[in-house]
């Protein structure tokens, strides 16, 4: 009984690892690989996401972006960039993206060095005049004025990635999240040169039209995202599966007493148990191995792009 005993436990703990192993981290809210990377590293859809964004705060007294590698022992570490002054580190940048004419531009903003919150004094309103105020490096977001409830994506990465930087040591991000821009999106006080306050802010923005945002925020809207996520759902509900069905084996083996009948149903169960946890593992390494694409966010297939 006492063997018995450890081979459930064994078996369990084994069940909730594999479970575990099969749920992914938070996914890209669209498809970095289709966004267009102005003055900042190119390669970025590239990096991995080893970073989770747990919130983000746009309204005063300031934008501020919380991850899960933000403090802690799990921290991205401080890192010297060439151009800092002695003793002065950046830990991470704070990037933005905009969604002009169905298409997503984005760049990384702000160089925050550890411990400096908010990232801003001034609300998300003052970005058109501040954070991409010059034609020459940021077109075409220059100028462009979101408006109230606008989708506007944000993600986080390890060290410097403003002007095309890549002053890092450790080439990982976050997750892209998507939140609606605050009811003082176009405060003509917060920045006075946007367009609603009568004046052009002289970028080459596009004209600004009202948005309608279709019921699909966290669903995907192409079909090679589709693929990919039909993929990954069956991964988690086939991990819950293996899961429950070792869990059910290891009970029904224990509370045998000793019947030769109930105890082979068990090893019955296990087996397939195991069988179906050697499939599962085997297929996320093949696809892997094909491309990794196919078990990341990134999948899309050539001519058929996320419309968001």
């Amino acid at each position: 009984m006492f063997k018995r005993y450890w081979l459930y436990i064994i078996l369990t703990t084994f069940g909730v690892l594999y479970y575990s192993v099969s749920v992914r981290a938070a996914a890209d809210a669209f498809n970095l690989g289709q966004a267009t990377i102005v003055n900042s590293p190119s390669d970025v859809a590239n990096w991995p996401a080893t970073a989770t964004i747990t919130n983000v705060h746009l309204t005063s007294p300031g934008v501020s972006v919380d991850f899960d590698k933000k403090n802690g022992p799990d921290r991205w570490p401080d890192q010297h960039p060439a151009w800092v002054a002695p003793g002065d580190t950046i830990q991470y940048t704070i990037w933005m993206f905009l969604n002009i004419n169905g298409k997503w531009y984005g760049s990384g903003f702000l160089e925050m060095w550890y411990g400096h919150d908010p990232a801003t004094d001034k609300p998300i309103s003052d970005a058109p005049c501040n954070w991409y105020y010059a034609a020459d490096r940021w077109a075409p977001m220059t100028g462009y004025q979101f408006k109230a409830g606008e989708k506007l994506g944000f993600m986080v990465t390890a060290g410097d990635a403003r002007y095309g930087h890549i002053e890092t040591d450790l080439k990982e991000r976050s997750n892209v999240v998507v939140v609606p821009a605050p009811a003082d999106a176009a405060d003509p006080s917060t920045c006075p040169n946007n367009p609603d306050a009568g004046e052009s802010s002289g970028g080459s923005a596009f004209p600004t039209q009202p948005v309608l945002t279709p019921p699909t925020q966290g669903l995907p809207t192409d079909l090679g995202q589709l693929i990919q996520q039909i993929f990954s759902w069956s991964l988690m509900v086939l991990g819950i599966s293996v899961f429950v069905m070792f869990f059910y084996s290891g009970f029904l083996w224990l509370t045998a007493a000793g019947n030769t009948s109930k105890i082979s149903e068990a090893k019955t169960h296990m087996t397939n148990a195991v069988f179906g946890a050697v499939l599962l593992l085997s297929s996320y390494l093949i696809l892997y191995t094909i491309n990794p694409d196919f078990v990341k966010n990134t999948f899309n297939l050539p001519g058929l792009g996320a419309k968001k």
